[in-house]
């Protein structure tokens, strides 16, 4: 393996980090509102999901993955997606339960995730996760170019009602993925256990 470990704070994880630490900026330009408030969180966005896709390609195709870069990915993108949607929520644009279900399809299929590896079965990532997260990351531009409109007046639909059934559409997308992990897990055979 080419002699040396990857460093823990390589680059790959340096970028997964500065995703966390733009989080209040991007909390700060959201509120402030306006033309520049909300380009500014929509370019946020824009980094925080262009960074989600590059830092775990980049990782591998330079030998730079790392144990640390496989917890912090996964928590850098809960975090991220979570304190939009939490910010979206205490703006008044998304309903609590939308959120409440988002953030229960997470811990659910963390915990489906632990009872798996209680088995001793690795649950790998499925696809419905994937089109989970791209639809999280989509309603997400989509919600602050409907906002961003809005600022230069382009409103054909009024804008709380365009956001509530993005944000639906999202929230029905993450809860097939639920389904599709739990049936995963319930259809898993019974490895083993480890004593």
């Amino acid at each position: 393996m080419g002699g040396s470990r990857p460093s823990l704070l390589n680059a790959p994880n340096a970028v997964t980090l500065l995703r966390v630490l733009l989080l209040p900026a991007f909390i700060c330009a959201f509120r402030a509102g306006g033309k520049t408030g909300l380009s500014v969180a929509l370019a946020l966005a824009l980094f925080f999901e262009l960074t989600d896709t590059l830092d775990g390609a980049v990782a591998r195709r330079f030998s730079a993955v790392s144990d640390l870069g496989k917890l912090l990915d996964p928590l850098a993108d809960t975090l991220t997606r979570f304190t939009i949607f939490l910010t979206f929520l205490a703006s008044g644009l998304v309903p609590l339960w939308m959120v409440v279900l988002l953030f229960f399809r997470d811990m659910t299929v963390a915990y489906i995730r632990v009872g798996a590896a209680v088995r001793g079965v690795v649950l790998a990532a499925r696809a419905s996760g994937k089109i989970k997260a791209v639809f999280q990351g989509a309603g997400i531009f989509a919600v602050l170019a409907v906002l961003l409109a809005r600022e230069y007046g382009y409103e054909p639909f009024p804008h709380r009602a365009a956001v509530w059934w993005i944000m639906l559409a999202v929230t029905l997308v993450t809860l097939w993925s639920l389904y599709d992990y739990a049936r995963a897990f319930l259809s898993m055979p019974e490895a083993g256990r480890k004593t």
